[in-house]
């Protein structure tokens, strides 16, 4: 018994050290490349009291929220994965109610923000920061 304890002994110690013997570096900092098509747009008009242009590789649809309004859009651009998010309101005299509610949807998120974990990495002679 005495040996099994000793050989797992051994067996995790060089498992231990000849794992500790990687050098861990950061992945450079890279940037995504996104192919656009030829800019080319077309315009939205509806019974809305606006119109736009939008890129034709994006799709109108109109937002699905519970919350959703009448002139309420969303522009889809499915090769991409992406979504822009359009909302009308009428403003009269309360436009500090609505600059409100867009301080209070930007910090929604930063609760989640604070929940990741930075580290710092610093080896100077490989000129890593």
């Amino acid at each position: 018994m005495k040996n099994i304890l000793l050989a797992l002994c051994v067996a995790f110690t060089i498992a231990l050290f000849a794992g500790c013997n990687q050098n861990y570096s950061p992945k450079p900092k890279g940037f995504y490349r996104i192919d656009l098509p030829e800019k080319s747009y077309t315009l939205f008009d509806s019974t809305c009291p606006f119109t736009f242009e939008y890129p034709v590789y994006g799709t109108i649809v109109p937002d699905d929220s519970k919350n959703a309004e009448p002139c309420w859009f969303n522009i889809s651009f499915p090769k991409y994965k992406g979504k822009i998010h359009l909302s009308y309101k009428v403003v009269k005299n309360n436009v500090g109610g609505y600059i409100e509610d867009c301080h209070n949807l930007a910090y929604e998120h930063a609760f989640k923000a604070d929940g990741i974990e930075e580290s710092l990495i610093v080896s100077k002679g490989r000129h890593i920061y």
